[in-house]
């Protein structure tokens, strides 16, 4: 298991990165279909949530992807380890052979990341800082929402060689 978690302080834009993150996903893999716990997401209801139309801008997300068979938790919850842990323990449920959440970068909060993952490479941090100003913002958020898909395409990459040489 991998869990990849774009790190940053309050208000740095995380939640609304991990969102943008979902939305990619889906457009750029017509077969990726999401499941919010029984109920499909497009990416339209997605961006809607983003811009005001359903809910604010800010409300958290947690949801299952399923990418070409590898199931993928993904969640912008992690201002606590004792949600994060909620929904990791959910994402163990569905099989999840990837997690993708937030966190702040405070100590308590990687050690309990750590505790997931049976090798320290298998812990990636993704680091997300606060635009400097606000016409910065989406701009900085996509950026990040970018970088967070580069890392997760190269972990599914590993683990569909690791089902592969299985074979």
């Amino acid at each position: 298991m991998k869990i990849i978690s774009l790190c940053g302080d309050d208000n740095c834009g995380k939640t609304t990165s991990i969102k943008y993150l979902l939305c990619k996903i889906l457009h750029e893999h017509e077969n990726a279909r999401s499941i919010y716990w029984y109920k499909n997401l497009t990416e339209q209801e997605i961006l809607d949530s983003m811009h005001g139309k359903r809910g604010r801008l800010h409300d958290n997300i947690t949801t299952i992807v399923d990418l070409d068979g590898i199931a993928i938790g993904i969640t912008s919850f992690g201002d606590d380890v004792g949600t994060l842990r909620l929904k990791f323990s959910r994402f163990q449920k569905f099989g999840c052979k990837i997690y993708v959440c937030a966190s702040h970068p405070e100590p308590k909060m990687q050690k309990a990341l750590a505790e997931y993952v049976s090798k320290s490479e298998d812990l990636i941090l993704v680091e997300k800082s606060r635009a400097a100003c606000a016409e910065d913002y989406e701009q900085e958020n996509k950026a990040a929402a970018d970088a967070l898909y580069d890392v997760l395409m190269e972990c599914v990459r590993e683990i569909k060689g690791e089902i592969s040489d299985k074979n």
